[in-house]
């Protein structure tokens, strides 16, 4: 017969004192958002409102969103594999945009699960700005690579085929960026698409007016024509662990 052992065990994120169980010892971290506020974002938008104008933010720093654009599709199937969370469909012109601004000479990592039903044509935005025209920005440069433009003149690239990114199925992506040392690195399912080092261009389009924004530049420019769900902004790099566990999470 298993032993009953009464020490202090961890179930779904909470510490059960003395409990009794026989068996398998069972650890479960916590759900997909504990997992993500942990890690102290300034903003948590779920995209799972059932209507607009507000994306509700959960990091408890205020920085909502605001939905515009093309007529968005609510509370559609989400991304995450063991939650009944909703997403939103951006269709082909809907953004989400912010009062936060890109942080001058700070650190950032921006995380997301998005879905497209058709082929990214070249400037679909994952994330941009709030002004029009303007960086930073991360999209499909062309349909076999990504870009991000933290500044103008430059930008820092990743080889990501069609294959990697395929039709229909969400996909979990984080970028990190370094504002002092202009360092960036991108991540694709929790593994690591590689980093580099930006060093052109001077112009200053990081702080206030150029917000952060999602999904299209104001105006429904340059669209992502897809879902978006689990926006997450932290002031801090994820490390490649942190990033794989919330992948793990969500999958």
């Amino acid at each position: 017969m298993p032993v009953l052992n009464t020490a202090d065990k961890l179930y779904h994120g909470g510490v059960v004192p003395g409990a009794m169980y026989c068996g398998v010892n069972k650890v479960w971290p916590g759900t997909y958002k504990d997992i993500i506020l942990a890690d102290g974002p300034v903003i948590y938008w779920r995209l799972d409102e059932t209507a607009g104008p507000t994306a509700t933010d959960l990091s408890g720093h205020g920085n909502n969103g605001t939905y515009a654009g093309a007529p968005l599709q609510f509370s559609q199937p989400g991304a995450l594999g063991h939650d009944t969370d909703t997403a939103v469909n951006l269709n082909n012109g809907g953004y989400i945009s912010s009062a936060w601004p890109y942080p001058v000479g700070g650190t950032l990592s921006i995380e997301g699960w998005s879905k497209t039903p058709a082929a990214v044509t070249p400037g679909g935005l994952l994330i941009c700005s709030t002004v029009n025209g303007a960086v930073p920005n991360l999209y499909w440069d062309s349909p076999i690579q990504l870009a991000w433009y933290p500044r103008n003149a430059a930008a820092l690239f990743w080889p990501i085929p069609r294959a990697q990114w395929p039709l229909g199925v969400w996909m979990h992506w984080v970028l990190t960026w370094d504002d002092t040392a202009r360092v960036g690195r991108f991540y694709l399912n929790g593994v690591d698409q590689g980093g580099g080092t930006w060093e052109s261009g001077t112009a200053q389009s990081f702080g206030t007016p150029y917000n952060f924004e999602v999904g299209a530049v104001a105006a429904g420019i340059a669209p992502w024509p897809g879902f978006m769900d689990e926006i997450a902004v932290y002031p801090s790099i994820l490390s490649a662990a942190r990033v794989a566990a919330h992948y793990q999470a969500g999958t």
